[in-house]
């Protein structure tokens, strides 16, 4: 069983209730008919449970009892005087629940988890007598349901569901919502069968929906008997109401009505308050007020929520005459920020957290509340931008008045945090001029106390400038703060107080502990030669202690960007591709490029002859071959040196790819722009024309592109929902446009040659994650791990275990049980990774014949002749000799390369043995023994990059350096094979980051910061005149890399 998932299909049949005259009636009248009823159990604490009777179907019996003052006993005597003898078919509960108990009732306070599902005397009766007495367990559908269960997000949903099908011998399942949409049930009616959720077991769904509706809209015009409520005192006045206590005399339980007098605020400030509601219908969280009801009164909009007894946190640390404990401080933290993780998840901002509006029960438990100014983000828009909030809160992105996003509410809880360690306000100033100067600059004084290093960088991390440096609540849920509560026993921190999601975080990062190596995370690049009857792996030479970050390889050179931000280059360089400066007919070992040194690369990709180069602050720079316009300058000219698109000045580049003559990037707002060959369509732009500069793609409908996958002769993007578009040529249909047509030619089929738009790929109906775009075939990776293949499947590429053609996407079906991280397609081929580290291989290999003598080969297929004059015996373990020629199966940029042409008739004659895998086959492992697991030597495949027949496998590790790269990695005096990175090159540490001393009051500043000196410099080279906020350079604040490795390997043959 799936311990996040509890998912069953069974077969139920559809029940009629009819009276005696042979008419339909409801089930809650008509009892003494004949027929299959279900029961529906209800707590008057469950959300929303105004409208689960309405909503209920015919034959479904609702008991709803009053949780405060029954017992388990009163409520099977309840449903016992309901239902009047008669038994039911199923019985589903709906009661208030938290990740890991569900509650029954407060007279004892009776909870089922997974303890008392077990142990509990009275909890286990109580399921039993309800079963037994009421529940027709002669039934093949017999069945218990929990339905809006918190706890089926966790382990202990199925936990508890075995304990009680243990106990109970029926089926017991346990939905996330009312609709039950985790599990599914087939309803069998009028002589066939349907899949339905298991809510509509129960529900009118339709109605269920216009309901819930018409509850989160507190304009409806409904007035409440205000009798059954007794006013206590006014607890708070805020800027559109206030805040009453009230003790309902029904269930003498406490709440608070939030009163808000509409005639009294502008249309505005009315839509302000409206949204309160809305929100709160939305939002169900353990960390979140609840929501209970809403009306009008007396032309005053009524919101009315849980009471928090043990008031706000800004009164507990006002009454604090201590320092909080760090552990305690990141107990309640993590509270808050599961809550905004929540609202996050639902596309919802809160924009005005402070410690005002977080309230603590008498348990210490956290309800985020006051969310009057929240903003429902759209998938559209997803960013806000009106400046709300309370002054000491709001980011400095809010201060400048630009857009914002979820990092806005991370900065207020930056804020947050450090008022609990410090009991002060983090800024603070005479007047709100001096508190916003403040904010925008990031200066509050250091922490004091005994606080670790860790929580003191956490603060600083979620106080960044620039919003991308800020963790997500997510980071902050399941790495952040159980990374720092992992320093205390589980006793000191309270097992009461600490759920079970963060217990299993603290759990995982204790193990990741245990297992880290005091050693720095290091590379290692193989080139695994395809076309080799071995598949011989053979190591690139870059510096031995090289992370690398990104890998780029084309049909002409290789391109890799460090972690340190240093791109490395090799290969052909005749047409300035390689950005050394110079054209070379051929560098066959890493080289730096030094033109890139300094400018924080944090992209790179690769085409026929030319490269691109992408700066954190989204500036795109390109070098190499202009003839068929790549590099984007407005010019047909070629460059040596890697210059300024400079077009894209104005863009945030965020997503970046590139074909073998062509570019297309995606910027941070959603915004398309391609150049280069437009031969097909590629470019999108609705011609063939070739492009020389950057132009805007025209995208389809309210459709937000997040990211672009290129090939050889056509473009995918992909959205913000998942969807891919696809422009350029479509041959083989690889890009996935054309339909098959219907069953027995019924619908006609339609064959689409190539788009010159973007155009929706409805083929593919999964939410895609990635795509690899092969000369001939496509591969895309779904959200769930799996692989989805189309395009020409004559080599066997498509991995349907033949050759046959294949006009449609099919899945994968022989890797269905493994979940893949990575893919890329080859010429003839596609090779997978999957999160086992183990890479598989399908499709056609073209090998070389064995009695061929052994030569160091290039390191793709489709690289050009290396001149004999460049072959030097000074980097024999990395040099390219004539032998790697390229194949028959050569891709279209083939012709591109004059070597290619020269050398084709040679291939055909050299490559004439060909590997056919139908099905996919292990090729290599990677392995770490468990000793030298425990000693922090482990292993990662990190990625995988396809040219032709060869492919480039990199690989993380921790795993010591041998000997003679050890010597050389210590500037003994073994010999380097390539440059070592300087000194100066070396991120710096977080400490020298935050130490890193202002800029002197007479710099030319504005609200980004200064203009690095290397993009003025390219600047004053272009002669253009910066205008507009000048992009700043982000400072490197990593945190300590994880300890990775490669002790080993295994390869399979």
């Amino acid at each position: 069983m799936d311990e996040s998932d509890v998912f069953e299909t069974v077969i139920v049949e559809t029940p009629k209730v009819r009276s005696a005259q042979g008419g339909e009636e409801s089930a809650q009248n008509g009892l003494s008919a004949a027929g299959k009823l279900r029961l529906l159990l209800t707590s008057s604490r469950a959300r929303n449970v105004i409208f689960l009777a309405p909503s209920a179907l015919p034959e479904v019996i609702t008991v709803n009892y009053k949780y405060e003052s029954s017992t388990l006993d009163s409520i099977l005597g309840e449903v016992r005087e309901k239902l009047q003898g008669h038994r039911v078919e199923s019985i589903a509960m709906v009661v208030t629940s938290t990740e890991k108990e569900l509650s029954l009732c407060g007279v004892g306070e009776k909870v089922l988890n997974t303890h008392t599902a077990s142990t509990d005397v009275s909890v286990r009766e109580f399921f039993k007598s309800l079963c037994e007495r009421h529940l027709e367990k002669s039934r093949a559908n017999a069945r218990l349901d929990f339905l809006a269960a918190h706890t089926a997000h966790t382990h202990d949903g199925p936990v508890i569901c075995a304990a009680l099908h243990h106990l109970l011998e029926i089926p017991v399942s346990m939905s996330v919502d009312l609709q039950g949409t985790n599990v599914d049930v087939i309803r069998w009616k009028g002589g066939g069968t349907s899949k339905i959720h298991l809510g509509e077991l129960y529900f009118d769904l339709k109605r269920m929906k216009n309901f819930a509706k018409m509850a989160g809209n507190a304009a409806k015009t409904r007035q409440k008997d205000m009798d059954n409520y007794e006013m206590i005192r006014t607890v708070g006045k805020g800027a559109f109401g206030t805040a009453v206590l009230y003790r309902r005399k029904d269930d003498d339980t406490l709440v608070i009505i939030k009163e808000i007098n509409m005639l009294d605020l502008s249309a505005a400030e009315r839509q302000l308050s409206l949204n309160e509601v809305n929100v709160l219908a939305m939002l169900d969280h353990p960390n979140i007020v609840r929501y209970m009801d809403s009306f009008e009164l007396d032309t005053k909009l009524c919101i009315e929520m849980e009471y928090c007894d043990g008031g706000s946190l800004a009164q507990f640390l006002t009454q604090r005459s201590t320092r909080l404990e760090e552990r305690d401080i990141l107990v309640i933290f993590h509270q808050i920020c599961a809550a905004i993780r929540h609202m996050h998840e639902h596309q919802i901002l809160h924009r005005d957290l402070k410690t005002a509006n977080l309230f603590l029960t008498k348990q210490g438990i956290i309800r985020v509340g006051d969310f009057g100014i929240s903003k429902m983000l759209s998938t559209r828009q997803a960013h806000a931008n009106t400046v709300l909030g309370t002054p000491y809160y709001i980011s400095p992105e809010m201060c400048e008045g630009k857009q914002y996003d979820e990092k806005s509410d991370i900065w207020a809880l930056g804020c947050i945090l450090y008022e609990m360690a410090c009991l002060q306000k983090t800024f603070e100033g005479s007047n709100l001029p001096a508190l916003v100067n403040k904010i925008m600059r990031g200066q509050f004084a250091p922490i004091k106390g005994n606080y670790s290093p860790g929580f003191k960088q956490l603060v600083r991390d979620l106080l960044q400038r620039d919003p991308e440096f800020r963790p997500t609540a997510a980071e902050l849920v399941t790495e952040r703060i159980p990374e720092l509560l992992s320093q205390f026993s589980v006793e000191s921190v309270g097992v009461e107080q600490i759920d079970d999601e963060l217990r299993q975080c603290i759990d995982a990062v204790k193990r990741s502990q245990g297992n880290r190596s005091s050693r720095p995370l290091r590379s290692v690049v193989y080139h695994m030669k395809i076309y080799s009857s071995s598949m011989q792996l053979i190591p690139v030479p870059l510096p031995p202690r090289t992370r690398v970050k990104e890998l780029a390889v084309s049909t002409t050179h290789v391109i890799v960007l460090s972690a340190e931000y240093l791109v490395y280059t090799w290969g052909e360089g005749k047409r300035g591709q390689l950005g050394h400066g110079v054209l070379e007919a051929w560098r066959g070992v890493p080289a730096v490029v030094e033109a890139l040194r300094g400018k924080t690369m944090t992209r790179v990709v690769a085409g026929d002859g030319f490269s691109v180069f992408a700066s954190d602050n989204g500036i795109i720079m390109t070098c190499g071959d202009g003839t068929t316009g790549c590099l984007g300058h407005d010019d047909w000219n070629s460059s040596a040196k890697p210059k300024l698109v400079e077009k894209l000045l104005s863009v945030d580049v965020a997503g970046l790819s590139c074909g073998q003559q062509h570019v297309v990037v995606v910027g941070s707002e959603g915004d398309v722009y391609s150049w280069g060959k437009g031969q097909s369509g590629r470019l999108g732009q609705g011609n063939e024309e070739d492009c020389c500069v950057p132009r805007e793609v025209e995208v389809p409908g309210d459709a937000v592109m997040t990211n672009v996958r290129c090939g050889g002769d056509g473009t995918i993007l992909i959205s913000d929902q998942g969807l891919m578009y696809a422009c350029g040529n479509n041959a083989h249909n690889k890009l996935g446009l054309s339909d098959a047509g219907g069953l027995f030619n019924i619908k006609q089929k339609n064959d689409i040659k190539q788009a010159l738009v973007p155009t929706r790929v409805r083929s593919i109906e999964c939410r895609v994650v990635d795509v690899s775009m092969g000369p001939y075939h496509t591969a895309i990776l779904k959200e769930t791990g799996q692989i989805v293949t189309f395009g020409r499947n004559c080599e066997g590429q498509l991995g349907r275990g033949n050759c046959k053609p294949c006009t449609q996407p099919v899945l994968v079906k022989s890797m269905q049980e493994k979940v893949v991280t990575m893919m890329h397609c080859g010429s003839t081929f596609t090779v997978v990774g999957t999160l086992e580290n183990a890479i598989y291989l399908w499709g056609t290999r073209a090998v070389l014949p064995a009695s061929r003598p052994t030569t160091q080969d290039g390191f793709t297929m489709s690289l050009g002749r290396r001149p004999p004059s460049d072959l030097s015996a000074r980097d024999p373990e990395f040099s390219f000799s004539d032998s790697s020629r390229r194949g028959s199966l050569s891709t279209p940029a083939s012709a591109n390369s004059d070597s290619s042409r020269r050398t084709a008739a040679e291939n055909d004659r050299d490559l004439k043995l060909k590997d056919v895998l139908l099905q996919p086959q292990e090729i290599l492992a990677l392995y770490a023994s468990p000793a030298q697991v425990a000693k922090g030597e482990t292993v990662n495949l990190a990625s995988l990059n396809c040219q032709n027949q060869s492919v480039f496998v990199v690989v993380d590790t921790t795993a010591p350096l041998p000997k003679h790269l050890r010597s050389q990695s210590l500037g003994g005096s073994g010999k380097t094979t390539a440059q070592q990175p300087k000194e100066e090159d070396k991120p710096p540490s977080l400490e020298a980051v935050n130490r890193r001393p202002a800029p002197p009051p007479d710099q030319e500043m504005d609200s980004m910061g200064p203009v690095p000196a290397w993009l003025s410099a390219e600047l004053n080279e272009a002669g253009i005149a910066w205008s507009g906020s000048k992009p700043e350079t982000k400072p490197v604040n990593q945190r300590p890399l994880t300890s990775q490795s490669l002790p080993s390997y295994t390869q399979r043959r």
